[in-house]
């Protein structure tokens, strides 16, 4: 990965963490992969929305959820495979330029 592009997660141990290059970003979700084995791909389902937003399911339950990505994806050229026991999830950048954040900050609600 370029040094200068940013990358993140939520620590060792967590849920997932990700990276990019100019073209792609890479999603490794740790919580909920299923252990590779026979079968074990069938019950994964990844889903990219509209190029928005990303969804992994396992067993029809969500285990990781993205609903605002930083930038369009190319649904039709993304793709994931498990990797021990992480669903390694790669987005392929519908503009090649660099993402700060892998979400879309929420507009949060302003503090008083």
């Amino acid at each position: 990965a370029d040094e200068h592009l940013a990358s993140g997660g939520d620590g060792e141990g967590g849920a997932f963490s990700w990276t990019q290059t100019e073209d792609d970003i890479e999603v490794r979700v740790t919580r909920g992969a299923p252990e590779a084995g026979r079968g074990a791909a069938k019950r994964v389902a990844v889903a990219y929305g509209k190029g928005d937003k990303l969804t992994v399911k396992v067993d029809g339950s969500v285990v990781f959820e993205v609903d605002k990505l930083f930038a369009r994806v190319t649904p039709d050229e993304c793709n994931w495979t498990l990797d021990q026991g992480a669903v390694v999830v790669t987005l392929a950048k519908a503009e090649p330029r660099p993402w700060a954040e892998l979400q879309l900050p929420a507009r949060l609600p302003s503090s008083r």
